[in-house]
Parts: C-alpha cells; structure tokens; sequence
C-alpha cells in the first residue's frame, strides 16, 4: 500500500505536475527531447511506486530517506532539464 501522508502526496503531486508538463510538450512540439525526458520521470516514477511498495523501507526511520530520494531525483531531472533549455536557447541566437 502506498504511503499518503501529506509528504507523500504533495511528492505525488510533483511527480505528477513533471510528467503531465512532459506529456503535453511532447503532443505541442513533437520534439524527441520532450519524449525522452518523459520516458525517464516515467521510469523513475515507477521504479519509486515500487520502493514505496516495500513496507520495510519504511521500518526504523527509513520514511524520510523514502521521501527526500525522489524529490532529489526529481530536482535534479528538472535542473537537467532547465540547463539543456538554456542552452538550446542561446544556441538559437
């Protein structure tokens, strides 16, 4: 059973925000970029629904470490992410 405590949930809710944001870049501008970025979060997403999974993840304190891990996943994807944009930006002037 997944975790759905007001941590988990906003974590959830990022999670997804990132892959909607993805999904609809991807139909408006049909670059390969957008697609790949969305095949990684949804890897990552699903590779974490399934630690989540794991009760004894969470045993003995282990619920913080379970909640910070995808949220830095997550901001470092996205700062990714944001670098490569600046650089096709300024690539196109």
């Amino acid at each position: 059973m997944f975790p759905l405590d007001n941590e988990f949930v906003f974590l959830y809710c990022c999670f997804l925000v990132a892959i909607l944001y993805f999904g609809i870049q991807t139909q408006i501008t049909k670059r390969q970029f957008y697609k790949f970025n969305l095949v990684i979060l949804l890897i990552y997403t699903s590779w974490f629904l399934y630690m989540f999974l794991d009760v004894n993840n969470f045993s003995g304190g282990g619920s913080l470490p379970m909640l910070l891990y995808p949220l830095f996943v997550l901001f470092v994807h996205l700062a990714i992410y944001g670098l490569f944009e600046l650089i096709f930006y300024f690539k196109k002037k």
